[in-house]
């Protein structure tokens, strides 16, 4: 049950003011009538543990699973409120049932669809405009069907994303962790076996133990500072100029700047496909694509693209203009315009898109894996020959 403030008025017109729990709100106005009082404003309480759920992000992975299954159920006859509680009754997590049954008590109330996910605020704008087109006459279904597509195919993209990062992270903390193991606990035990020698010691084996006794004495020290340095960073790039600024640069890099093009790009393209087989005027498609692309400067110029074509401009000139879309891409969607099948170019130029994003992909791990090993095994190399020279020489250390 959820819990409601109301002000109503009792049978002398005196206003009262409380709340009560009740399974809806039209309970909860139901309850009141019955109590003689004429329920003037009524609105759900938010505890703060609902504030702690509603600030959450939706799991896109399970976001696209609920959507496949509601897109089957629907489209087997049941309806919308019966397909969400069977949905909500075999989810697990107390997340989704509180979600599912917040739909589910806007729709009892005689909300529609779109307006009840969009109540909930969690769901993303495109899914709530894309259900309202559906509703509004495309089919329920088809485009819970599409809408479930679009959200796999982001998902497979972001994993495939997440994948080719995991490797090299892996080497940078194994390697960190072996360069710290070194200098806290082998050097010093080699420290300490030729310090009584006084004999000249191997420079590298002197740089070790310089950063090794830096490493013990003021560890903490820089552990601060590394942290603050770290809060520090976080806190400019949430401005929007720094964030515009690394994206600027990161757009320029060599290797990274096209794949960052490209999968934005693609993201557009399909989103905006999706938007348009829905049936959502293209302007407004376009706001609801332009929300996909992560990076704010492409964002931004496609906001431009957005107000060129609400004046009478074509989509694939604008997309020319910014000079972000590949040939091949922009040939795809000034087809489709052409031939009244812009939907159906966009989302095959998204799937062209996103085989380039995985060749873009395998290039760069190809040039960065390499170097990563090399710059490890650098690393490795040097403390390890730093340990073992000063061994290697000790007879003549003894001598």
């Amino acid at each position: 049950m959820a819990a409601f403030s109301y002000v109503a008025l009792d049978p002398r017109g005196r206003r009262r003011r409380g709340v009560r729990q009740a399974d809806s709100l039209r309970d909860c106005r139901h309850d009141l009538r019955r109590e003689g009082l004429f329920p003037v404003e009524v609105r759900e309480v938010a505890t703060r543990a609902e504030y702690r759920w509603r600030r959450r992000r939706l799991p896109l992975t399970e976001l696209a699973v609920i959507t496949r299954q509601l897109a089957l159920l629907v489209g087997s006859g049941s309806t919308i409120e019966e397909s969400i509680a069977a949905c909500a009754a075999q989810m697990e997590d107390r997340f989704w049932p509180r979600i599912l049954g917040a739909v589910r008590s806007s729709l009892l109330e005689g909300h529609s669809f779109a307006d009840a996910l969009a109540a909930v605020d969690l769901f993303p704008p495109v899914y709530v405009a894309s259900v309202r087109a559906g509703e509004a006459g495309a089919g329920l279904d088809q485009i819970l069907e599409l809408l479930a597509d679009h959200l796999e195919a982001g998902v497979a993209m972001r994993n495939r994303l997440t994948a080719a990062m995991v490797y090299p992270l892996i080497l940078v903390m194994v390697s960190t962790g072996v360069v710290g193991f070194l200098l806290v606990r082998v050097v010093p035990q080699v420290a300490g076996i030729f310090k009584g020698l006084h004999q000249d010691l191997p420079v590298l084996t002197r740089m070790l133990m310089g950063g090794g006794e830096m490493l013990r004495q003021h560890g903490g020290l820089l552990v601060l500072v590394l942290s603050v340095l770290l809060i520090s960073g976080i806190t400019l790039f949430r401005l929007a100029a720094v964030r515009l600024f690394f994206h600027h640069l990161l757009l320029r890099l060599p290797l990274f700047g096209p794949l960052v093009r490209k999968v934005n790009c693609g993201r557009y393209c399909r989103t905006l496909g999706m938007m348009v087989r829905s049936g959502v005027p293209l302007y407004e498609a376009m706001a609801g694509a332009g929300a996909a692309v992560k990076s704010p400067v492409m964002a931004a110029r496609l906001a431009e693209v957005a107000a060129r074509v609400r004046e009478g401009g074509g989509l694939r000139d604008g997309l020319a203009a910014i000079g972000d879309f590949p040939s091949v891409s922009l040939q795809l969607i000034g087809s489709g315009e052409k031939s009244g099948s812009l939907d159906r170019m966009l989302l095959v130029a998204a799937a062209g898109l996103e085989v380039e994003v995985e060749r873009s992909l395998a290039l760069l791990m190809a040039v960065v894996e390499p170097a990563l090993i090399l710059a490890v095994g650098g690393v490795v190399l040097f403390s390890v020959l730093a340990v073992m020279l000063p061994i290697f020489d000790l007879n003549r250390l003894v001598r």
